[in-house]
């Protein structure tokens, strides 16, 4: 089985892990680098049951398209997140903010980060942990930039309209921030959790978060 084929049968399996698939493919003959390889999964993240019976010639067409699909991609990728750069003022905050984010709209399922490292190459969580949990970046700044993008890419000043939603997280543990026995909307009674309050904007363009909040106002 040629290194593109197995790539598509591997992920029309489930597998995400860019290291493990590296590793397999590499093994089959591939030559290329790992970073080629995360962005070409990027790339046909969200394709479903892709194509393991083109004849050889179109395998080649298939991925020459896709290459430069990729390329096209990526380089736009990097022109967006430059707009957010100069929030993270550590090259490892950097770095780590464009390979989360990479992973958002990408072919994992459920999204923590376990499964973003993973998508990433990393052997675990602690890098991308690090980056919520550890690393300074101007959190205040950022909101600004990503609100100032919403409205740039989709704003409508005649049909958009901001959406405010109210949603519960039930906790077992009392570590997380604003959890305390309140009612949850989600679990319909009073229930040990965080409340969440988030702003959406919406328009005939399409739509984005641009705001959430904890509510602090826990009851015993």
């Amino acid at each position: 089985m040629t290194p593109l084929r197995h790539l598509h049968q591997r992920c029309n399996d489930g597998c995400t892990n860019a290291a493990v698939l590296f590793a397999e493919i590499k093994a089959r003959g591939y030559r290329g680098g790992q970073k080629i390889l995360r962005e070409y999964l990027l790339c046909v993240g969200s394709v479903r049951n892709l194509d393991l019976t083109l004849p050889s010639p179109l395998l080649v067409v298939d991925l020459v398209v896709l290459a430069e699909m990729v390329a096209e991609w990526s380089a736009s990728f990097e022109v967006f997140l430059g707009r957010f750069a100069g929030r993270f003022p550590r090259v490892e905050s950097r770095r780590r903010m464009r390979w989360y984010v990479r992973g958002l709209p990408g072919k994992v399922g459920r999204k923590n980060g376990w499964t973003l490292a993973e998508a990433a190459g990393d052997d675990g969580p602690e890098g991308m942990q690090r980056l919520l949990n550890f690393y300074a970046w101007d959190t205040d700044g950022l909101h600004d930039d990503v609100r100032c993008a919403v409205v740039e890419h989709i704003g409508d000043a005649g049909q958009g309209v901001l959406i405010v939603d109210e949603t519960g997280f039930v906790k077992k543990g009392t570590k997380s921030a604003g959890v305390g026995r309140q009612y949850s909307g989600t679990a319909g009674r009073i229930e040990n959790s965080q409340i969440g309050v988030f702003l959406a904007y919406a328009s005939p363009r399409g739509r984005a978060l641009i705001d959430r909040e904890l509510s602090g106002h826990a009851r015993t």
